[in-house]
């Protein structure tokens, strides 16, 4: 699994239990800006706690007052000697801190001794943990899922209609490799044309990942993720900034 980073102070990585499910499902709402109802989810969330070769582990922040919180978790199922990541969220103030990888190889190791051969992962957009699964679980991306957007005076429409091209329709190249290597060579005049543009580093690093480049691939997703949380930041400062000074109901002047 490689060096593991230290947690920080007052973290810890545990095996998850059935009275974890509510805050975890929260972390999930949170992580995701989703608005999903508990209701649609408990009943999956029992069986995935009673099924057989299942892993759920969860990462505990001791907090001053009160009682300790769950600010993420992970959870992966085994089923004929695939092993599958079905969840992985961290909550976004906890990025970049070590939770994740603590998590996620929790539940890989887990995964080792139900005899798992093979790893799937359904990934998301997010770099920080696609670049883990490249480095941690050692996944290869095999089917990019391209979405581009942005003022239409800044996009690369060409671009982005020959990258969608090279990737996804097979009748207009031959082997896999060569579509991957035109996906490559288009992705770059697209962050010719943006290099500011956050998924266009990411999409190229998947790219690189695919044709076997290691090192240039895990350089455009952190790139990617530099990108990511500049934009995050600036986010967060436009809200405060623009957040009206309201008290609370009942808030005594």
């Amino acid at each position: 699994m490689g060096e593991r980073r230290a947690l920080p102070r007052g973290m810890i990585v545990r095996r998850g239990a059935a009275s974890d499910e509510l805050a975890a499902f929260e972390v999930m709402r949170r992580a995701t800006h989703s608005e999903a109802d508990w209701s649609h989810h408990a009943s999956i969330r029992r069986h995935l706690q009673t099924c057989s070769q299942s892993s759920f582990w969860v990462a505990e922040e001791a907090v001053r007052f009160g009682s300790p919180r769950i600010v993420g978790y992970a959870r992966a199922i085994v089923r004929d000697r695939v092993w599958t990541l079905t969840e992985f969220n961290v909550l976004p103030d906890h990025h970049r801190k070590g939770i994740g990888r603590a998590l996620l190889s929790a539940c890989l190791e887990e995964g080792d001794g139900m005899d798992a051969d093979y790893r799937f992962i359904l990934a998301s957009q997010h770099p920080d943990a696609d670049s883990l699964y490249v480095r941690l679980c050692g996944c290869i991306p095999r089917l990019p899922m391209l979405l581009m957007s942005g003022k239409s005076e800044t996009l690369v429409i060409d671009a982005a209609t020959q990258i969608d091209d090279a990737v996804l329709n097979r009748r207009t190249l031959g082997a896999p490799a060569e579509q991957y290597a035109q996906a490559e060579t288009f992705l770059e005049q697209a962050i010719v044309a943006a290099p500011e543009y956050e998924k266009g580093h990411y999409y190229l690093g998947l790219t690189m990942a695919r044709l076997g480049r290691k090192e240039d691939s895990e350089r455009e997703l952190a790139l990617a993720t530099k990108l990511a949380d500049e934009a995050n930041k600036k986010a967060r400062s436009g809200l405060r900034l623009n957040t009206p000074d309201v008290q609370p109901p009942n808030a005594q002047p």
